[in-house]
């Protein structure tokens, strides 16, 4: 390059924009690359009312436990960081729901945050046809009793939360709205909604009416009449109401029902309540004409008595039903344990009597009902002759896969003999379940052909296949 060209050159540099970039511009150039909005934030904004948020991306542990606890349900907002746009139009929504699906348009992060912040309090019309998990796994969380009960859900990756988490809210329904209220509130109309959801309902303590103080929580036979009609389209297959101190009036109401119930039910839990033997003459012709099988009934802690169990046999007699019967807990009836004597003795000496009837019918029962697999018989006295006459139908009994006899005065020498009957009765059916099986190929096996003996084969094979003698033939 000449000297004559210098003066040129430096026209063209003055003329030339300089690429220089201070200090405070070069930090609002690298804020802005941080803290530049989304492009999601840029579509939602629009340029007449709504002004752009910055939005903050950030990492920490995370120390939650369950799934469904979000950082959305708690978010740390300071002064100094903007609550996020999409946030912000999430909370509107959840503050405006007012039942039907979830809203459209939401993406999958947004539909997440959108169950965590939901309230898990409403009416269970309004929140049937949510289908976000997170939020079912919310609803199963707060109204469950047993809380081992949801990590145990928890492991199985195909579990309904929302099946479960609706027969919860209906059973929180029906338990904690005063019965007066059920028909002004629709009460038959939300289990009609939810029946395509519900197998299982467990009922508890209900409400109680508030001019009748002394029936606090019990299911009276108003109350019941108008909660199993509502219940009679439902496809239950287990039906609880257990601690509603059902008493008189309430066997036949609950016999109508079984009568009139589909053949789904498969288990039902009356535990815990005031049924006696006359309620259960009221319930047994119900359970006669059932159109499907109950396989499980649980009676304990009733005051069945003797008579009871005779009546249920009865019932139950040459017909599929109960293959599990639950009698813990069960009194002997009022003349038994509930009876006031004057002496005490007398009292001791009725009540073993009455639970040596009461035994016997159980035994009778065990020996003739051939479905019957499982007893339950804790906190029931056996006398020294019903603990004989158990050992027998055990030893005769072959089918009977447990006996629960726990705190019913048995020595430890009789449980582990009555346990090495069970376990060799198991070895038994299983060995004989193995041989039908093996029958039953052999007959496929065999079945349109024709198979020889190992005898005939081996005559077959000597007659193809001469054996010749090693002397040598003598020459003529």
């Amino acid at each position: 390059m000449s000297e004559t060209d210098f003066p040129h050159l430096a026209d063209a540099k003055r003329t030339v924009p300089q690429m220089k970039v201070n200090r405070i511009e070069r930090d609002l150039w690298n804020a802005f690359r941080v803290w530049a909005p989304s492009s999601q934030t840029q579509r939602l904004a629009s340029e007449a009312n709504r002004a752009l948020f910055a939005e903050l991306l950030s990492f920490r542990e995370d120390k939650k436990c369950r799934p469904f606890e979000s950082d959305a349900t708690k978010p740390e907002v300071t002064p100094r960081v903007p609550e996020r746009l999409a946030s912000v139009v999430v909370e509107m929504l959840v503050e405006n729901f007012n039942g039907g699906p979830e809203p459209g348009g939401l993406s999958g992060s947004q539909r997440e945050d959108f169950g965590n912040m939901l309230s898990t309090n409403l009416h269970l019309m309004k929140i049937i046809d949510l289908d976000i998990e997170s939020f079912w796994r919310r609803v199963v969380w707060c109204c469950s009793a047993d809380r081992l009960a949801y990590y145990e859900h928890d492991l199985d990756r195909n579990f309904d939360w929302k099946r479960f988490g609706i027969e919860l809210k209906l059973a929180q329904l029906v338990e904690q709205q005063d019965p007066q209220y059920w028909e002004i509130e629709g009460l038959e109309d939300t289990v009609k909604r939810a029946a395509p959801y519900v197998e299982n309902l467990s009922i508890e303590q209900l409400m109680p009416f508030p001019f009748v103080p002394p029936l606090e929580g019990r299911l009276d036979p108003e109350k019941l009449t108008t909660l199993v009609e509502g219940f009679t389209n439902l496809p239950l297959a287990t039906l609880r109401l257990s601690y509603c101190q059902l008493s008189a009036g309430c066997g036949a109401i609950l016999g109508r029902f079984l009568s009139r119930f589909g053949p789904s039910l498969k288990h039902l839990d009356i535990s815990n309540n005031r049924l006696d033997a006359l309620e259960l003459d009221q319930l047994c012709p119900g359970l006669t004409v059932y159109q499907g099988t109950v396989d499980k009934l649980d009676l304990s802690y009733n005051p069945i008595g003797a008579s009871g169990v005779l009546i249920l046999g009865g019932a139950i007699k040459g017909g599929p039903q109960l293959s599990e019967l639950n009698f813990t807990g069960c009194l002997m009836g009022v003349e038994g344990s509930f009876r006031v004597s004057f002496a005490k003795l007398v009292a001791v000496l009725r009540r073993v009597a009455f639970s040596f009837i009461f035994f016997l019918q159980v035994i009778q029962l065990m020996s003739f009902h051939t479905p019957l697999k499982r007893v339950w018989l804790n906190c029931v006295p056996i006398s020294p002759e019903g603990q004989r006459k158990l050992v027998q139908v055990l030893l005769e009994n072959e089918r009977i896969d447990e006996v629960q006899i726990r705190e019913c005065g048995l020595s430890k020498q009789l449980q582990a003999k009555i346990k090495r009957i069970l376990s060799s009765n198991a070895k038994r059916r299983m060995k004989s379940k193995h041989l039908r099986i093996a029958k039953s190929l052999e007959d496929e096996a065999n079945d349109g052909k024709h198979f020889r003996s190992l005898g005939s084969l081996y005559e077959l094979n000597r007659k193809a296949f001469p054996i010749f003698s090693t002397d040598r033939v003598k020459a003529p």
